[in-house]
């Protein structure tokens, strides 16, 4: 072998060695076609075929005082001629009333069980707390040592609150015929009063409005104010007969025995801006 095959054998080998310290065998590089077709040759070249695996013959081992055992095929056994001369009709055997395995009674529990009754646990005894309350009264004089939980009366109505039917809204507001922007109009107030006051609902009314609903309405005890407009109490004959006007002493007209306020133009206060602090500031006056 000449020194020129010597060294580019050693070339091919320090570059294997490289390849395989850069990169893993996964990895794809990208040559020139001369490259690719050089390598692939010496790859097919130091292949060697795969051999196909050796046919091993099956051979016996006779052991000394062991006998081989010829394996048969398995096979199914046919019914003798006894077993097919058996009639088919046979009667059924009666089958039995009772239970082959009685059932076990219940235990019965025993005496200890039935005495065993529940007490309440006895009160703890008292604790003396005076070096504790010398030390918050010390260093945290603004907190409080309570020697009793608070009163929660309060919290367990609300808390029950949801188990009563919804009462009545406080405040009313009588719609008759109003067009859309007039009905916002009016939520928008019933919004602010229950804000700020007390509860406020619109109710809107119509002529066939049954008189009995408008006189249960006025003698709702909840309420404490009513709002309408004048077109709302002309149509409504039912209003018309329990208004009454405001005498000297009054400081507003009723409605029955509730007080009524009686609006202006729905259309007015969508115009004038004046005109709504007027309606706010009589509300606030009356509610507060």
């Amino acid at each position: 072998m000449s020194s020129l095959q010597q060294d580019l054998l050693e070339l091919t080998a320090l570059t294997q060695l490289y390849l395989l310290q850069e990169f893993s065998r996964k990895d794809w590089l990208g040559v020139d076609l001369d490259t690719y077709t050089y390598f692939k040759q010496k790859a097919k070249q130091n292949k060697e075929p795969i051999k196909p695996a050796p046919i091993i013959p099956q051979q016996t081992f006779n052991a000394p005082g062991i006998k081989s055992v010829e394996t048969k095929p398995n096979t199914v056994n046919k019914p003798s001629k006894a077993a097919a001369s058996i009639p088919e009709n046979i009667p059924a055997l009666p089958k039995s009333k009772e239970p082959a395995i009685a059932l076990e009674e219940p235990l019965k529990p025993s005496i200890k069980q039935q005495q065993l009754e529940l007490h309440p646990l006895p009160q703890a005894s008292a604790i003396n707390l005076s070096d504790i309350r010398n030390i918050v009264a010390t260093h945290f004089p603004n907190l409080t040592i309570l020697d009793a939980p608070l009163d929660d009366s309060e919290a367990k109505k609300l808390n029950q609150a949801w188990r009563k039917p919804k009462t009545c809204a406080q405040v009313v507001i009588l719609s008759f015929d109003d067009d859309a922007k007039q009905h916002i109009f009016l939520t928008q107030v019933a919004k602010a009063i229950s804000d700020r006051f007390a509860a406020a609902e619109v109710i809107t009314v119509n002529h066939k409005e049954q008189s009995g609903a408008l006189e249960k309405l006025i003698q709702a005890n909840e309420l404490r104010l009513i709002l309408a407009s004048p077109h709302c109490l002309q149509s409504i004959p039912e209003l018309r007969n329990h208004y009454r006007q405001k005498a000297s002493q009054d400081k507003h007209d009723f409605l029955g025995n509730i007080p009524f306020i009686l609006l202006s133009d729905i259309k007015a206060y969508l115009s004038d801006t004046q005109l709504k602090a007027t309606l706010w500031r009589t509300l606030c006056d009356f509610l507060k």
